[in-house]
């Protein structure tokens, strides 16, 4: 999931991602994109709606 993530993020978006340990680092002004694919590329495998939580959040 966390691939086909990054390469639906780049391929389709133009959006760089940085993959860390169990998640996605993406520009805060992409958190939505990257919940709205991360969310049905799981579905897509899991069958189930995944719980998200983003944080380190920054806005200046």
């Amino acid at each position: 999931m966390l691939m086909a993530t990054l390469v639906e993020l780049m391929d389709a978006h133009r959006v760089v991602a940085l993959p860390v340990h169990d998640c996605i680092i993406v520009p805060v002004s992409q958190k939505d994109l990257w919940v709205e694919v991360f969310k049905r590329n799981f579905e897509e495998v899991c069958g189930l709606t995944p719980e998200v939580i983003v944080t380190g959040l920054s806005l200046p």
